[in-house]
């Protein structure tokens, strides 16, 4: 028996697959909820067979954030993600977050179902593709950007969106001497030699995901 949380912020949806869940014998638990935070609150309480998480909700955590501090907790998760990541930043996030797959939505009933039931064992659900896409965004881009300190990550957002050196010294209260200290070392971890480089970067790290 399988013990399922599913978390979808859509409460159409929720119910649907809460039916589709619920006619399966070996799924022996549904509870549904609809935030991240409710979610994160669950994981730490109850051992789950699965979480069937939507990838984003009203609001945040989102489900990558959620999987990331369940392994940071040390939290063994076995995740399926509703929704088809819209970029391979998030379809990275999630693969190194520890999630065992994607299946749309919109997918039938049935093989929602024989997903849910692949990831109770511990079996993946990524197809090859999904999982080279993962890996390759990780070695030309992920990487990089992780290896940005928080204070960086926060220059490079404002270098993103166009700010000097003096307005981004205004923004975050530092002096200019520090920003351009801050702007040569996130260059230099990106391996960029300019801004809009170092920008373009960190927009591909921008994602959605469709449902």
């Amino acid at each position: 028996m399988a013990a399922v949380l599913l978390a979808q912020a859509n409460a159409s949806v929720r119910a649907q697959l809460r039916r589709a869940l619920d006619s399966v014998p070996e799924i022996d638990l549904v509870t549904q909820v609809d935030q991240g935070e409710a979610v994160w609150r669950l994981l730490q309480k109850v051992r789950w067979d699965v979480l069937v998480s939507a990838g984003a909700f009203a609001q945040e955590p989102d489900a990558a954030e959620v999987l990331q501090r369940a392994q940071a907790a040390g939290l063994a998760v076995r995740a399926l993600i509703l929704g088809t990541p819209d970029g391979d930043g998030l379809l990275c996030r999630l693969w190194r977050a520890g999630a065992l797959g994607c299946i749309p939505e919109d997918a039938p009933a049935s093989a929602i179902v024989a997903a849910v039931q692949a990831v109770a064992q511990g079996i993946p659900v990524w197809t090859p593709e999904e999982a080279a896409q993962a890996q390759r965004w990780w070695d030309e881009v992920g990487r990089r950007l992780e290896a940005l300190t928080r204070r960086e990550r926060e220059v490079l957002a404002l270098i993103a969106e166009g700010f000097t050196n003096r307005r981004i010294a205004e923004r975050l209260v530092l002096g200019e001497n520090t920003v351009e200290t801050h702007v040569r070392n996130v260059l230099h971890k990106l391996q960029v030699s300019r801004r809009i480089e170092a920008a373009m970067l960190l927009a591909k790290e921008t994602y959605t995901l469709r449902g």
